[in-house]
């Protein structure tokens, strides 16, 4: 458990956290001009939970590193179904 919870934290300082980042300095700020201030927010509120749970992974135990993994797979797919298509559509819309 305790090199998955590392290989987590090393993912997420390496390749998430500069994507939520990107994500949030960007997309976020068009989406929100645009009015979806509730998909906005979900994503804002996952980043920062996923955020959480990384710091608590310095200390690892089953109950985080599970709910790391589980909102990890929600949060992408939520990305992918919801958010970018929104994104999508407001800019054919522009």
């Amino acid at each position: 458990m305790t090199a998955f919870a590392q290989r987590a934290v090393q993912f997420f300082a390496s390749e998430l956290d500069p994507h939520f980042r990107a994500e949030e300095q960007g997309i976020l700020v068009a989406l929100a001009r645009a009015g979806e201030n509730e998909l906005v927010q979900r994503t804002l509120s996952e980043h920062a939970e996923l955020r959480r749970l990384t710091m608590l992974l310095s200390h690892p135990d089953a109950v985080t590193l599970l709910r790391f993994a589980d909102l990890m797979a929600a949060h992408v797919r939520f990305e992918e179904r919801e958010l970018f298509e929104a994104a999508q559509h407001q800019m054919g819309a522009s």
